[in-house]
């Protein structure tokens, strides 16, 4: 793909953000069904020879817990850091664990305020805005954030509150 595509390539299908040709994106969704001694023989290996052939990683595993975190710092180079917070430990412990290594770029989609593990870290968010504020909340001074919101579109009170945390944060242009 590389050779065909040249520059034109981009790197990062998942998620959608644009990317140069080097690296590449890997799912490493396995990930969660096995121990971390399992991860650390079956997968990681061969991770790191995928980022020793392509050039950085977009990571992504939809599930990210503590007990994996020393795996995940084994990957590497890695340019991107992609979870799911609908299914993985409280973003605080992942934004903290892994800022001022790579983008991290969490995906947001519709209802995930409502998911099992959103309830165990942070019960009664009315919906993705909220969702995202939280996240915003446990930035640490080195933390760079990309956000995918998928199909929150849909929810225009929530896209629009969205928008409103971003410019009265100071992340959006005047």
């Amino acid at each position: 793909m590389k050779r065909l595509a040249g520059p034109r390539l981009n790197s990062a299908g998942f998620p959608p953000i644009w990317d140069g040709p080097a690296g590449t994106m890997v799912a490493d969704d396995s990930m969660s069904l096995v121990s971390p001694e399992m991860h650390l023989e079956f997968s990681v290996p061969y991770l790191n020879r995928i980022a020793a052939a392509c050039g950085p990683l977009h990571y992504h595993s939809c599930t990210w817990r503590r007990h994996h975190f020393a795996n995940i710092h084994r990957i590497g180079p890695v340019r991107s850091y992609n979870w799911n917070p609908g299914n993985s430990d409280d973003p605080d412990a992942i934004i903290g664990e892994f800022s001022g290594q790579a983008v991290l770029t969490p995906h947001i989609c519709l209802d995930m305020h409502k998911d099992s593990d959103v309830l165990k870290w942070r019960p009664g968010l009315k919906d993705e805005s909220y969702l995202f504020e939280y996240i915003l909340d446990c930035m640490r001074d080195n933390t760079c954030l990309y956000f995918w919101f998928s199909n929150v579109v849909r929810n225009q009170a929530a896209i629009e509150r969205i928008y409103r945390l971003l410019e009265t944060s100071g992340y959006t242009p005047p």
